[in-house]
């Protein structure tokens, strides 16, 4: 159960990163 919750931050951090480099993404190309 622990191993679990450990993949389930380590896949929930992964989401956020990608979501900041779409969120940057969208941003430079709506300033452009």
């Amino acid at each position: 159960m622990k191993e679990y919750t450990q993949v389930k931050i380590f896949t929930h951090h992964e989401d956020t990163k990608d979501t900041k480099i779409i969120f940057f993404f969208v941003s430079f190309v709506s300033s452009w």
